[in-house]
């Protein structure tokens, strides 16, 4: 059969992954996410300031 898969061997990547609590997982993404934030907007000040209308 082509295209056969084995599903046990789907999940190999799986074992190397570490579990952490939600609360904590959140505010990782969180933080994550205000740099972003922080880093996009001085990037369009910048982009704006070049701006002539």
């Amino acid at each position: 059969m082509l295209g056969e898969l084995d599903i046990d061997q789907e999940d190999d990547h799986l074992e190397s992954l570490q579990q952490i609590p939600f609360e904590e997982a959140e505010t990782e993404l969180k933080s994550i996410h205000k740099a972003k934030l922080k880093e996009e907007k001085i990037k369009t000040k910048k982009l704006l300031s070049k701006v002539t209308i």
